[in-house]
């Protein structure tokens, strides 16, 4: 039982650690309520820039130029992030059923604009903390026999490698790589090596959109497509392209995808995503289970719609034991949402 001591002590703590995080949640307070009017950036760019500064909370005497690892998050994400800790910590749900059970929800209000934002139906995502750990999915959950090969380059992050490798180890397939040119000329050169290097026992090719040794990007929908034509799955590697350029899963055509949110897109610390494929996430195997990951279409046909509507098909693939907090998908769904507002303008 906590006495009045131990309560005051305990309260005297939380007041300092308010009070110490006050100069962040001031800074806060005094950025921008809203992003600056893109219109602006065609009138005075200099101008536009200055006021998008004020966005964040990087020092002003700072510049900061690794996105490529992580971003820093603008205010309105740092917001949404708050709100929702608020929304979640007062324990006010009307809905029993919402209260305080998130972790076996669907969370189709996070997975809805994300499926918008990357081309694909909100089915066919699932929310996570990042590429590696989507990446371990995609390893982990693909049945291969012992003497199966997965093909990859020799420019992937450990993030996307090691998972193999592990797999490798543990079960016997073989991880293969293609050497690629430095520089990549063009996109038939990459097909042509991944065309010589395929065998019969190729399962799977794996490869980076963008490469973290080099930034090359690599012809993906060309790659898919390749994959596809020899009834090989493609899983990409895509952790640096969501807000670095435009994608569309479905228009690349592969038939798995894993992004990290967090760096260009700027997007809270640990979000990330996996796309994969209607068509074949019944190959895909469960990596974590809590209930009801085997009450989708995937891993039982006479699953009642109920039950299937809950595992929601790839929501399924990713227990909320894994997934990103709920203030944290507040805050992708904010990182978002400029996105889709400049999508829907043209």
């Amino acid at each position: 039982m906590l006495d009045r001591r131990r309560f005051l002590t305990a309260t005297t703590g939380l007041a300092a650690t308010l009070a110490f995080r006050s100069p962040l949640l001031a800074q806060l307070e005094k950025a921008p309520a809203n992003l600056p009017d893109h219109s602006l950036l065609d009138k005075n760019e200099d101008a536009y820039w200055a006021e998008l500064r004020q966005q964040f909370l990087i020092p002003a005497d700072e510049i900061y130029l690794n996105n490529g690892t992580v971003g820093s998050s603008p205010a309105p994400v740092l917001r949404a992030i708050f709100d929702g800790y608020n929304t979640t910590e007062k324990m006010d749900q009307q809905d029993p059923e919402d209260y305080p059970i998130w972790g076996y929800a669907a969370w189709n209000e996070f997975r809805g604009p994300l499926a918008a934002f990357v081309g694909c139906n909100r089915d066919e995502i699932a929310l996570l903390r990042n590429a590696t750990e989507a990446n371990s999915y995609i390893a982990n959950g693909i049945d291969m026999k012992p003497g199966d090969e997965v093909l990859m380059t020799d420019q992937e992050h450990p993030g996307g490698e090691h998972p193999w490798n592990l797999k490798a180890k543990r079960y016997g397939i073989v991880v293969r790589k293609v050497t690629l040119p430095r520089p990549v000329k063009n996109a038939a050169q990459v097909l042509n090596l991944f065309n010589h290097a395929i065998t019969a026992r190729t399962r799977v090719i794996f490869f980076s959109h963008i490469t973290t040794f080099s930034g090359v990007v690599l012809p993906a929908k060309e790659l898919s497509t390749f994959a596809r034509s020899k009834g090989i799955l493609s899983a990409i590697d895509g952790a640096h392209v969501p807000g670095m350029m435009r994608l569309n899963v479905r228009d690349i055509g592969c038939d798995m995808y894993s992004a990290s949110p967090h760096k260009w897109l700027m997007a809270p610390k640990g979000s990330g995503f996996l796309y994969v494929r209607d068509e074949v996430i019944d190959r895909l195997w469960n990596t974590n289970a809590t209930e009801g990951w085997d009450e989708s279409p995937s891993f039982a046909p006479n699953a009642s719609s109920e039950s299937a509507a809950r595992t929601s098909r790839c929501g399924g693939c990713a227990p909320r034991s894994s997934s990103p907090t709920i203030s944290d998908s507040t805050g992708l769904n904010a990182a978002i949402a400029p996105w889709l507002t400049t999508s829907s303008r043209k």
